[in-house]
């Protein structure tokens, strides 16, 4: 987080506008419409005491370490180590839907929350 903090240190407006806007691409490449997609989906998962801004940066961060290399390990740590305190149900869904994110090829083939569930449940981690 920091390095993208101070990464940005002696760089055109233009280069840090384009390096975002190259972010928000590989992690929401259909657009708003699926950041607003996961925030819906998200909102399933989380009670009052959590907030949806600490389940999108999960989803966020967790689907920056899957694009990696798809290793569910590094995003299971990092999940278990925020200063958010996330349940073992709520880890699986979050990574459940980085999963799901990442293999559909539109919009219209997003999951429902109960898929999204579902699978979790079955997820091994």
């Amino acid at each position: 987080m920091f390095e993208s903090l101070f990464g940005s240190l002696g760089k055109s407006k233009e280069q840090i506008e384009a390096e975002r806007e190259a972010f928000e691409k590989s992690v929401f490449p259909f657009g708003s419409e699926q950041k607003d997609k996961i925030e819906e989906l998200l909102s399933h998962f989380y009670e009052k005491k959590n907030k949806k801004i600490d389940f999108m940066l999960a989803f966020i961060q967790g689907k920056q370490l899957y694009l990696k290399d798809r290793d569910l390990a590094p995003i299971r740590s990092m999940l278990k180590n925020m200063p958010v305190r996330f349940t073992d149900e709520q880890i699986r869904q979050i990574i459940s839907l980085v999963i799901l994110d990442s293999d559909v090829a539109s919009l219209s083939e997003y999951p429902a929350a109960e898929q999204v569930k579902a699978y979790a449940e079955k997820l091994e981690i």
